[in-house]
């Protein structure tokens, strides 16, 4: 007895040990598939609806094989080195799959059917074998605990692999990835999985029961017949697409609330684990012991729907909760992380308990015969995973750009509360009396039609960014009192807000965070634009990556004789363009310009095309997806796609990076592209990068300032004159910025540094400027490269005395006299 009672306890911590791998691959899979097939939401939905189909055949065929297997726990063990060797191969597959699938999507680069073909293709090739495995661990488990009261292990079974994966979920994001990279991650999982292996072959050589009972026993007669329990798998499957139809959207929700970023995503779907774990340990420690399983069952999908109809008209207000959670914080991180935990779990933690005990009662209602334990888990966990696959589907794709997510969280839970009247009338015998289940549907039906509503504002201020500032102006009332809404746009990748501040300046935020305007950042936009089209030359063809308002990219289409693409990945992005077309001009209706949404890396990975510029302009390289556009491994894409002498235009913000994350940044863009010429203008760093010397022709750089177009446009900021131009916002060549860099890491795609570091909203705009203008001065006065100043001596001469006027002027004397000192000189022209 003792011996079983240990064997149980491994068995129990093993299992807990392979959720904890299983999350731990789900993340690193997905995270390399989406760098080769992008981070478009069909491609994410893709990925992870194929890993969730794996599952589902991988429960529903070795279920079938548990229950004829004459040694379970070797069965089990083959399943984790099945798991093993995948993910020991998957590097050398994903590299195969690539030589394949990116040489087809060059070739076949406007035959959309024919690349998601071949994305789910090797999608599945890559994640099935792996995913399988995985999916047969919970029948085969399941299996060494039939007996009497089978569903209660299989709870417990359930709860301890989800405790796993939700260690998994935050120990990746918090810890493993940010310490170790990608790859070492990838090697602790295999290790743990290893190491389950050999416990479970080693355990294999004295096959033991782990209870005291007979195979081939049988429980009490069958709870349901077949008609009844192809109804229950009907039932099973809906709470499986309503299941992760609710993950989609509270993620979507609380994306507002915490930011784009790897950190969000983790808290999320680790609260949600978290009550799938408890509901499945409540099943196990006390709801198996009640009689009528079928009003267990009735009464937890009725609840679940219940609670969501009340609380989610109330979601906007969660603004107050992450802000006051901010303010408690006082800047420390790890609080911050605990507060938002704690908000989270208080949304979403019951109707996550409570679906998550729907899944072993559903085995207990479904498993009568021992005999076939193994087949019937198996079954059920197909149902559920292949609903959740076409929940996913249904929500992102469909219900959010229908009915917005309000409307989209009511339907759903409407669709629950129909699922367990449904259920009731089917099995009216089972749940006598029904008169006390009713008054509860009646009650979901009225919390529908309560004509509450979500205050936009509050949902888009982006308080896990702003907070500092909020609490400056006095909270959040007074913070958007003298902001209006213009349009919000919830799409399938995001929710997209146009908003006006005192009717004067217009501005849109993704996901809260405003990410461009008409107002302060208005000359970034013009100058990202402008100054590598001047620097390179009348380039024959550009790309700008990040549409945002359209500033960038008309800044661009002023230069007549280049044709343009312009890539952006938010559909929703592309929608609210011309509420700024007063900025814009419409310039992606110009006949040189190509507008695609698609993923930027995607995009350049799979066209052979090369451009003279190329001009990167995403968000902020924190946020989950646009810190792809940031790593060594994307420059390295980039210069393949640049003609020879190209030029690569890289916007970095100086106010939200911490010192070391700008070092970082800087040293991975100058390492890819050592000749850097770098500006600043206000808060925003603008590196000129290529791969062999740049200098502005100064006699062409005048005549193209000349074009009455260009000229406007920069003399809004001041920027009259090409003198004026460079003196006011050139900042340094290359030696300052490796000054500045030394000894910073790269940030790469196994090491993606700047996508796992900590973003609270403060700004270190004060201590990055101090910080590079010290680098500066130890390397002494920077001139701008130039060429060409005159075809004369005497015009060279004039050039340069009036260059040395406008470094006068913005109080940088030292340039300004090695300039008059130049003046003075010699010149040979030839």
């Amino acid at each position: 007895m003792q011996s079983k009672r240990f064997t149980r306890t491994v068995i129990y911590f093993l299992f807990g040990l392979s959720g904890f791998s299983a999350l731990v691959y789900e993340i690193l899979w997905t995270k390399h598939l989406i760098l080769t097939f992008g981070a478009t939401m069909p491609a994410v939905s893709m990925v992870a609806a194929t890993f969730m189909t794996g599952l589902a055949l991988g429960g529903f065929l070795f279920g079938r094989l548990a229950d004829r297997s004459a040694n379970l726990f070797r069965l089990y063990a083959l399943l984790e080195l099945g798991i093993v060797i995948s993910a020991v191969g998957f590097p050398v597959a994903l590299h195969g799959v690539e030589h394949t699938y990116l040489p087809l999507s060059q070739v076949f680069p406007d035959n959309p059917l024919l690349i998601n073909f071949s994305r789910q293709l090797f999608a599945a090739l890559l994640l099935l074998p792996p995913t399988v495995c995985m999916g047969g661990t919970l029948p085969v488990v399941s299996r060494l605990f039939i007996g009497p009261g089978f569903s209660a292990p299989v709870g417990r079974l359930y709860a301890l692999n989800t405790v796993g994966a939700v260690a998994g979920c935050f120990g990746a994001a918090f810890w493993l990835i940010p310490s170790f990279g990608l790859a070492e991650t990838g090697v602790i999982a295999v290790a743990i999985n290893l190491s389950i292996a050999l416990a479970f072959w080693w355990r294999a050589r004295r096959p033991v029961a782990v209870r005291d009972t007979v195979v081939g026993a049988s429980l009490p007669p069958a709870s349901c017949n077949s008609t009844e329990c192809r109804c229950l798998l009907f039932c099973v499957a809906f709470l499986g697409a309503l299941g992760l139809g609710y993950e989609i959207l509270w993620t979507r929700v609380f994306l507002l609330f915490l930011g784009n970023t790897t950190f969000a995503f983790a808290i999320i779907l680790g609260i949600y684990l978290t009550g799938l774990s408890l509901g499945g340990a409540l099943y196990a420690r006390w709801l198996s012991r009640l009689r009528n399983r079928h009003r267990l069952f009735q009464q937890l999908m009725a609840l679940a729907g219940l609670f969501i109809l009340a609380t989610a008209p109330f979601y906007d207000r969660l603004a107050y909760l992450f802000q006051q959670a901010h303010q408690q914080a006082s800047g420390d991180w790890g609080t911050l992380c605990l507060l938002n935990v704690a908000i989270v779990a208080a949304v979403i933690l019951i109707p996550t308990t409570l679906s998550g005990a729907l899944l072993p009662a559903a085995v207990g209602l479904y498993s009568s015969d021992l005999t076939h334990a193994g087949e019937n888990v198996g079954i059920v966990i197909l149902c559920n995973t292949l609903g959740a696959v076409v929940g996913s589907v249904l929500a992102g794709f469909l219900l959010i750009p229908w009915v917005g997510l309000l409307g989209s969280f009511r339907l759903l839970a409407l669709l629950n509360l129909l699922l367990a009247f449904a259920y009731l009338l089917r099995f009216k015998k089972q749940l006598q009396p029904v008169g006390k289940l009713v008054p509860s549907l009646v009650l979901g039906l009225l919390l529908a039609l309560v004509p509450l509503n979500w205050n936009p504002l509050l949902m888009n201020t982006a308080v896990y960014y702003y907070a500092p500032m909020i609490a400056k102006v006095g909270g959040l009332d007074a913070y958007i009192e003298d902001t209006s809404l213009v349009d919000v746009e919830e799409g399938i990748e995001t929710t997209v807000a146009v908003k006006e501040y005192q009717k004067r300046i217009r501005f849109f935020s993704v996901n809260g965070k405003t990410d461009g305007s008409t107002g302060r950042d208005m000359s970034t936009q013009v100058l990202v634009g402008q100054l590598p089209m001047l620097l390179k030359n009348s380039p024959k063809n550009a790309l700008v990556i990040g549409l945002g308002t359209g500033a960038t990219l008309n800044e661009v289409v002023s230069h007549p004789k280049t044709q343009i693409d312009c890539i952006e990945i938010s559909p929703e992005v592309v929608r609210v363009a011309p509420f700024f077309s007063t900025v814009n001009g419409h310039a992606w209706e110009n006949p040189r310009t190509h507008l695609v949404i698609q993923d930027a890396r995607q995009w350049l990975l799979t066209r052979n095309k090369r451009y003279d510029v190329i001009i990167s302009e995403p968000s902020n390289p924190w946020q989950t997806g646009n810190a792809n556009l940031f790593t060594s491994d994307f420059y390295q894409i980039a210069v393949k796609r640049l003609t020879p002498g190209g030029v690569f235009c890289q916007w970095l913000p100086l106010y939200d990076l911490s010192l070391e994350q700008l070092r970082i940044a800087i040293r991975t863009f100058i390492q890819a592209f050592p000749e850097t010429t770098a500006f600043i203008n206000g808060t925003d760093f603008i590196l000129l990068g290529s791969r062999v010397p740049q200098a502005f022709n100064l006699k062409k750089l005048n005549a193209a300032m000349a074009n009455p177009r260009i000229a406007a446009r920069l003399a809004r900021f001041e920027f009259g004159s090409a003198g004026s131009l460079l003196a006011s916002a050139y900042f340094s060549g290359t030696s300052v910025l490796q000054s500045f860099s030394a000894g910073a890491a790269l940030n790469s795609d196994n090491h993606p540094w700047l996508e796992y570091s900590p973003q609270m909203g403060y700004s270190t705009f004060n201590t990055n400027f101090a910080q590079l203008i010290n680098a500066r001065r130890r390397q002494g006065p920077q001139l701008p490269p130039l060429t060409h100043l005159g075809d004369t001596p005497e015009e060279t001469r004039r050039a340069l005395k009036s260059l040395a006027l406008d470094f006068f002027r913005v109080e940088l004397p030292d340039e300004a006299n090695i300039l008059l000192r130049q003046a003075k000189g010699k010149f040979d022209h030839r």
